[in-house]
């Protein structure tokens, strides 16, 4: 995150292109930072159908012109393995 900021927006594609313009906010309350996502993130929870145990990884790639490309993938645990969830949609 850049210095003196406590909030960074940007777009992630999700496994089939699709763009969720999200948020990550931090908020220094207590002990330990918290790491908020906001933006579209209910949209995309409900669109997954995301449950308690699954997992959401975010990456960032950098291009070679600087650009940075976002990624939002979400697995679920099925049978000791991970799957992604965009593959079932």
């Amino acid at each position: 995150m850049p210095d003196g900021q406590n909030s960074v927006q940007f777009v992630a594609f999700d496994m089939n292109e699709q763009q969720w313009r999200l948020e990550v906010s931090i908020h220094n309350e207590g002990r330990y930072p918290q790491l908020w996502l906001m933006g579209e993130w209910d949209d995309y929870v409900h669109q997954k159908g995301l449950k308690k145990g699954d997992k959401v990884i975010l990456t960032m790639h950098e291009e070679e012109n600087g650009e940075r490309k976002y990624r939002i993938r979400a697995e679920r645990m099925h049978f000791g393995f991970w799957y992604s969830i965009d593959d079932q949609q």
